[in-house]
């Protein structure tokens, strides 16, 4: 579960620095960001669906994991939709991406050290 939540905290910075640019103007981000911020957000759900799968984790590691699923569908939704169409992403819909994203991590986290 470590190892998933420093993954999920690399891509939540990649996240932030996404919606920055987003509101500073620019209309979509680069394509390498974007394919970045999302292999290494999968990266850490696959790693958090491997120790949900082998062990038994407490209840709030498994929320995580169901609203991580969330946030990773959201997010193909704004890959797929928008960006590989060249238009920006709504940013409400990226907002909820996130926040759903952060309570994953939130709960990830509780798991971890609570």
């Amino acid at each position: 579960m470590n190892i998933a939540a420093i993954f999920f905290v690399f891509a939540a910075l990649g996240g932030i620095l996404m919606l920055v640019m987003r509101l500073l103007g620019h209309g979509r981000p680069p394509t390498w960001l974007a394919v970045g911020h999302g292999a290494i957000a999968g990266t850490g759900l696959a790693t958090l669906g491997f120790a949900c799968s082998q062990s038994m984790l407490p209840v709030s590691a498994i929320w995580s994991l169901g609203l991580l699923i969330l946030a990773a569908l959201g997010g193909a939704t704004l890959f797929i939709g928008f960006h590989l169409r060249g238009r920006p992403f709504p940013l409400l819909f990226a907002i909820g991406h996130g926040l759903t994203a952060v309570a994953g991590l939130g709960f990830l986290l509780n798991a971890i050290f609570g």
